[in-house]
């Protein structure tokens, strides 16, 4: 014969009222949630009133103040592998004389000229150049938009390193050795201001510091190196190397 069991009437009615109890609460959550979906479904109807709104009486900027990117993306481009001495600096040429302002500044006191003996010495110093950049964006400042490009020079050392930019090592063997034939990475950041789709000045920094301890691995080293280096402020090479001769071939 098979065992009956007996329910306590007690617990029965327990399990009756406590499930009751689950009903009423899961209805009312229910509840809740039903209300929380209409009051999304109103927000969002608030919200699409709004972007129609603001889409109906927003005005989009003139095409040329959104241009300044396209114009710095372009300068870095065209100066990606330094200067060009052979068949193709005559673009180079023409991109600075439609870009550049008329009244062009390069670091608060130089003008066209020095820009471009700039791009000649820091790719005769080198046995290899490129500049990569890795980041452009735009800020406003008062009526001005600044653009801010960063990155990375890659460069090869060669003796025209040591003798343009750290003449002061040519009888210390033992860094030119350490220097000689390395790639180095050096950080830098360069600022355009662009107006009416010109740029009208343009300073930044290149960081040989950092890009020669990182290199070195040695503060001492670097900072020999850099104590009397050939750099004017934090961006110009502080000379001209058409009045340098190498001595090698």
């Amino acid at each position: 014969m098979q065992p009956q069991f007996k329910t306590n009437p007690r617990r029965l009615q327990q399990c009756r009222v406590n499930q009751q109890k689950y009903r009423a609460q899961a209805i009312a959550t229910t509840q809740r949630l039903v209300n929380r979906v209409n009051e999304l479904k109103l927000e969002t109807a608030k919200l699409e009133g709004q972007l129609a709104s603001l889409r109906h009486t927003f005005i989009p900027r003139p095409i040329e103040q959104s241009s300044s990117l396209k114009i710095a993306e372009e300068y870095i481009k065209a100066f990606r592998y330094g200067w060009q001495e052979y068949g193709n600096n005559q673009m180079q040429y023409e991109l600075l004389n439609r870009l550049l302002s008329p009244t062009f500044v390069l670091c608060g006191r130089y003008g066209y000229d020095q820009l471009v003996v700039q791009w000649q010495s820091y790719t005769k110093s080198f046995n290899y150049f490129e500049m990569q950049c890795t980041s452009i964006q735009r800020v406003y400042k008062d009526d001005d938009e600044i653009v801010h490009c960063a990155g990375h020079l890659i460069v090869q050392l060669n003796y025209d390193t040591i003798r343009y930019i750290f003449p002061h090592l040519l009888s210390n063997e033992d860094i030119v050795q350490k220097l000689f034939n390395r790639y180095m990475q050096i950080p830098f950041l360069v600022r355009m201001t662009i107006q009416n789709n010109l740029i009208q000045d343009m300073d930044g920094e290149v960081e040989f510091t950092i890009g020669l301890n990182t290199l070195l691995k040695s503060l001492k080293e670097t900072e020999e190196i850099m104590s009397r280096a050939m750099i004017d402020g934090p961006l110009l090479l502080n000379y001209d190397y058409t009045t340098k001769s190498t001595g090698y071939s």
